[in-house]
């Protein structure tokens, strides 16, 4: 008998089905419903929790890096970048913000859109992520060399291989989505005007200008 008591509770199942008949078979039934529920719903929480990180990390990455940038080269923007001749297709300064920031917000939708197929092949996906990670620090360090350091020489080496990745990434991004293709090509398109711009700041500006040691031209009245 006390084998049997022991028994029983090491299997209660087993002991239910046996006292219950119809009954405990009903019960068992109902109890492996509700576990199974359970196991599903904590899957969609992980699964929508995941989904979330990755969305918001996506669309605020871009942001959080352009913002620091443009904090810390503000007074180069106001002050110097005024005096430098640019091309008459030049943007004015107060878009930039704007247009930054709609740029950055399709670039991280883009991305989103791709890594929601991690599932797929992951060496392709891998490559894909590397090339849009270079090409963002790359995006980040062009401000700092152009601004702050004044060093439009090799700001113009660092927009012109930012800007072949940006191509190489609307590529593989239409291999996983036509939409996430397409939103980068705006930033595609303004990457080429930029390039445009750095260069003939470079070749039409008196080097000490560029170095920030000359004064701003007189204007002849």
């Amino acid at each position: 008998p006390g084998g049997s008591w022991i028994g029983a509770l090491k299997n209660p199942r087993q002991n239910k089905l046996k006292r219950g008949g119809l009954k405990g078979v009903e019960c068992l039934i109902s109890e492996y419903c509700f576990c199974a529920t359970k196991l599903e719903w904590d899957n969609l929480n992980m699964n929508i929790s995941t989904d979330t990180m990755l969305w918001v990390g996506s669309m605020s990455l871009p942001l959080l890096g352009g913002l620091a940038t443009s904090v810390i080269t503000i007074d180069q923007v106001d002050n110097w970048y005024p005096k430098l001749k640019k091309p008459w297709f030049t943007p004015p300064k107060y878009l930039f913000g704007p247009i930054w920031t709609l740029l950055y917000l399709a670039m991280g939708k883009a991305f989103y859109i791709v890594i929601q197929n991690r599932d797929d092949d992951r060496m392709l996906l891998s490559l894909t992520c590397a090339i849009y990670v270079v090409q963002m620090l790359l995006n980040w360090a062009w401000s700092p060399l152009f601004f702050l350091m004044k060093r439009p020489d090799l700001a113009l080496v660092d927009i012109s291989v930012m800007t072949v990745l940006v191509v190489a990434c609307v590529f593989t991004f239409g291999i996983y989505s036509a939409n996430a293709a397409k939103l980068m090509v705006p930033y595609l398109g303004f990457s080429a005007v930029a390039t445009t711009v750095n260069y003939v700041v470079l070749k039409t500006n008196d080097p000490t200008l560029l170095r920030g040691d000359a004064p701003s031209p007189k204007k002849i009245n």
